[in-house]
């Protein structure tokens, strides 16, 4: 099972580490490593030695082996295992973002290093020993690329941006917006900024990306990104993204699962009780907005856990848990 490269910029690169190596590859490892066919490879090769990299032939036995000479190889990288191990996990950990430039250009670093390192044989099957299962990750469309694109060249530059989002005038008003982050929240891009649009009142929004219908760069449209800004503080008191008041919640879980509860980072506040109560309970703390995210990852334990405060948070709990049983209540499923 090869490999492969999943657009002809990684191509190039792997072919190119492949022919750069000690004793070069013949024409079927390129293939096979490319997943490509041989007519393929040829143009792969030509496109080598068109953009200035030597190729030549060499005969062994019956086979044709292509290499470039070692005084045109140029430099080689030096990496420790982990650290090998750590760009895989960086490019595992976003291949939800395939078919976007941020991924292409991931991958592209991926190549490279793997045509610079010293041992590319450590480099061989990363991609499958090394594996992220990207649950709930965000689906793109084409609009996605190109909007994607334009962030970027904005961001990097303290450019202006025009965005029409759905949730902003049923995505039909352009308005500006400062882009001061990309953030990345299960599995899905949003926009950080200080919003133009008159209802924000130049305020700091977020923007999930799969409500932007389109993001404009303002080419030359500069602002000064604020010295003081840090996403952290932005995100202040929020259990993911959503921003509030923080409050102390106070909930309780059975014995079966607390092992689980122990062994995630859910907040940077959480406190678990040592020991369980009378009934098999144990306590868990922590001090945030009691934002639907809350609600919901509560509800993810189903009768595993009860809140015991703020009385709020208790009710929206039960609310939900009635209207789930109303759902159930009906004879569809048989």
């Amino acid at each position: 099972m090869p490999d492969g490269a999943t657009t002809k910029t990684t191509r190039l690169l792997l072919a190119k580490s492949m022919v750069s190596r000690a004793g070069g590859a013949s024409l079927a490892e390129l293939t096979e490593k490319c997943g490509v066919s041989r007519i393929t490879v040829w143009r792969l090769l030509n496109e080598l030695r068109a953009s200035g990299t030597p190729v030549d032939e060499e005969k062994r036995s019956d086979r044709t082996y292509y290499v470039v000479p070692a005084s045109s190889r140029g430099a080689t990288i030096a990496m420790t295992q982990f650290e090998m191990v750590g760009v895989a996990v960086a490019q595992q950990t976003a291949r939800y973002l395939d078919g976007t430039p941020m991924f292409e250009g991931l991958d592209g670093v991926f190549a490279k290093i793997e045509a610079a390192l010293k041992r590319p044989d450590m480099v061989s099957n990363l991609k499958r020993k090394i594996f992220d299962v990207n649950e709930g990750a965000m689906r793109f469309a084409k609009k996605d690329n190109s909007n994607i694109q334009e962030l970027v060249d904005a961001l990097l530059r303290d450019h202006q941006v025009a965005v029409k989002h759905e949730r902003v005038g049923d995505g039909k008003l352009e308005f500006r917006v400062d882009p001061y982050t990309l953030l990345f929240h299960k599995k899905g891009p949003y926009l950080v900024g200080k919003s133009h649009h008159p209802e924000h009142k130049g305020q700091v929004r977020k923007f999930a990306f799969d409500g932007i219908r389109s993001v404009r760069w303002c080419k030359g449209d500069s602002f000064v990104y604020p010295p003081t800004y840090t996403p952290e503080r932005q995100l202040r008191g929020a259990f993911g993204i959503v921003s509030g008041e923080s409050v102390v919640i106070r909930l309780r879980f059975r014995k079966e699962v607390v092992r689980a509860v122990r062994r995630r980072h859910w907040h940077p506040t959480q406190r678990v009780g040592a020991e369980a109560d009378r009934d098999g309970w144990f306590p868990f703390e922590m001090k945030c907005a009691p934002s639907f995210e809350v609600k919901n990852w509560v509800l993810s334990w189903g009768r595993n856990v009860e809140v015991i405060e703020p009385a709020g948070l208790r009710e929206d709990v039960r609310g939900e848990i009635a209207a789930m049983g109303e759902v159930y209540a009906g004879a569809r499923g048989g």
